[in-house]
């Protein structure tokens, strides 16, 4: 079997779910002290814990990437554009093995449950009539509403890649994915995307199972519910050990949103279903502000001040993981 296509849905989104954290304000503009200053003392902790959740939603984009069905940290993304998502990218995966009457491009239109239509075309690079390298395609959604939710906008994926399947030692996955102004509402949840990222997954299966992805941006925008948040020049890169049962990351970015840089200057490493038991992330802002969260253990992290980026920490606090994982604001 070939590599889902599905998991290039779930990566945009869990990027999506964390893009900056509930600092920006409604026009998506960074609030400041009075110096300029984005991480004080009192904010540091909060900042940290903004950065930890974007660098957590990088992460999520690479476990889906690579096809992991577990999430490897205790912290779980709400992704509210999944389901909708999956419907279009599951029509195009069940397509493998099945062939196509009309190969090349082909395209298609389908009527959604409860209203509103769906689109899928294909160009079909190499006219196997299944999804497989070279390919491309557009998923267009027209007030699409199933199971209570609307979806309206657009997504695209190109520069498709797809080696090995279930009997090969390796196999990998790689695609550019955008959205295009791609709008989810579900109740009162508002939730709109526009952007997008590169994609390259890979997997061996001997010796030991090991699973590789890198994500890679320029710039990703989402608005929840009026709250806007804006992430540029991101990237990841994640290697999971199954056999051994660990995780370890690395992460960068800008947190537009929130006026922060994000980095990992040590990589977040861990057992698979923890939080990470060592490594270190930092925000720094424009005034070389920075709060730098450092795992001590899979249940404790300390976050450490620097308020004029001389290297020395003016203050520490010590936050359990689970309160880092809910602060966000």
């Amino acid at each position: 079997m070939k590599p889902s296509i599905h998991i290039a849905s779930l990566a945009l989104l869990a990027v999506t779910g964390g893009c900056g954290g509930g600092g920006a304000s409604q026009d998506g503009t960074a609030p400041n002290s009075s110096n300029g200053a984005v991480i004080t003392e009192q904010a540091a902790t909060a900042k940290a814990a903004n950065g930890y959740h974007a660098a957590s939603a990088l992460y999520g984009a690479g476990v889906e990437g690579a096809g992991i069905v577990e999430k490897s940290t205790g912290a779980t993304r709400g992704l509210s554009l999944v389901d909708l998502s999956l419907a279009g990218l599951e029509a195009l995966a069940a397509r493998q093995g099945v062939g196509a009457a009309t190969k090349t491009v082909t395209s298609e239109t389908v009527a959604c449950a409860s209203g509103g239509s769906f689109s899928l075309t294909i160009d079909d690079a190499d006219d196997s009539g299944d999804p497989s390298t070279g390919d491309s395609v557009v998923f267009r959604y027209d007030m699409c509403r199933e199971d209570g939710s609307t979806l309206d906008g657009g997504m695209t994926m190109t520069n498709l890649v797809m080696t090995g399947d279930s009997g090969t030692p390796a196999r990998s996955f790689g695609a550019t994915i955008v959205f295009d102004a791609l709008r989810s509402t579900y109740g009162s949840s508002d939730s709109w995307i526009d952007g997008g990222f590169s994609m390259q997954a890979s997997m061996q299966t001997r010796p030991s199972v090991i699973l590789e992805a890198t994500v890679i941006g320029d710039s990703l925008q989402a608005v929840t519910n009026g709250i806007v948040d804006r992430m540029s020049d991101f990237s990841s890169s994640i290697r999971i050990d199954r056999s051994a049962g660990r995780y370890s990351y690395l992460v960068a970015a800008t947190l537009d949103s929130e006026g922060l840089a994000l980095s990992t200057p040590r990589a977040f490493s861990g057992v698979i279903g923890v939080f990470p038991s060592d490594g270190a992330l930092r925000v720094v802002d424009s005034t070389n502000a920075s709060a730098t969260l450092v795992a001590q253990s899979s249940t404790s992290v300390r976050i450490d001040f620097d308020g004029n980026g001389d290297g020395r920490v003016d203050s520490s606090q010590v936050r359990t993981w689970s309160e880092v994982a809910a602060d966000r604001r």
